[in-house]
């Protein structure tokens, strides 16, 4: 295709994901020419998985942009998450870092609620202090009651899940996330 024609294809490259996209979008990140460094970022920003997560994480922390940094750190956030072969606990800290560069609340959500894909004791004892910031409350207790869902999380870490569990049900706006915290509490 004419190189004119990149901002169009740009982002579906990043969709598909692959080392010859991966290049050509690399290399249209530096371009000059505003709308295909904007279609080079959005093509990162679609990519299907985390081999990109290292250079979300430069773009959301060096980007000029300041609508570059917060696409790439709400990718980055995402693709952090997905399945992979890297250790929870890095997952972990990864969404660590990025809660601290979320400015926005919307962004600080994201982080939470995507935490819910660790399933670490030490990613419930992160999120249950957010239980007491009312702007991000409710994401925590959804994702609280996520990683409460299993059993192989919950069961053996009982002593430290039932007081969050009981806070939950008792904060949580949405009552299918109360009832759900309650049932897990008590070990059904």
């Amino acid at each position: 295709a004419d190189r004119s024609e990149m901002p169009k294809y740009l982002p579906l490259l990043g969709r598909l994901g692959g080392p010859k996209c991966l290049e050509m979008i690399q290399s249209a990140v530096k371009s000059t020419n505003p709308a295909i460094q904007k279609a080079a970022v959005r093509a990162l920003c679609n990519w299907p998985n985390a081999d990109v997560a290292d250079e979300l994480l430069e773009l959301a922390t060096k980007s000029e942009n300041r609508t570059f940094r917060l696409w790439a750190l709400r990718a980055y956030i995402r693709v952090g998450t997905l399945p992979n072969k890297r250790p929870e606990k890095e997952t972990l800290a990864m969404l660590q870092h990025a809660m601290k560069l979320a400015d926005g609340v919307d962004e600080k959500r994201l982080t939470i609620e995507r935490a819910s894909t660790v399933r670490l004791i030490e990613t419930v004892t992160w999120v249950a202090p957010y239980l007491d910031d009312p702007q991000l409350c409710q994401s925590a207790c959804t994702s609280i009651v996520e990683l409460a869902h299993h059993r192989f999380l919950r069961q053996p870490n009982m002593k430290r899940f039932d007081p969050i569990l009981r806070k939950v049900s008792q904060l949580a706006k949405d009552p299918a996330v109360a009832e759900r915290a309650n049932r897990y509490r008590l070990g059904l």
